[in-house]
């Protein structure tokens, strides 16, 4: 038996937190919250049972 598949996929995650710099040279310590988005299209055939 053999089938063939298509496959649409979305991934979000989300990274958040600070950057605090020893330097005392440094402007500002630096905040951040980011977003990814990660669409896959996965094609596919299956042999077997």
């Amino acid at each position: 038996m053999t089938k063939y598949f298509l496959e649409l996929s979305q991934y979000t995650t989300n990274a958040r937190g600070a950057l605090v710099s020893n330097d005392v040279n440094a402007l500002s310590d630096i905040d951040f919250d980011i977003w990814f988005n990660r669409i896959v299209f996965t094609m596919g055939v299956q042999i077997g049972k």
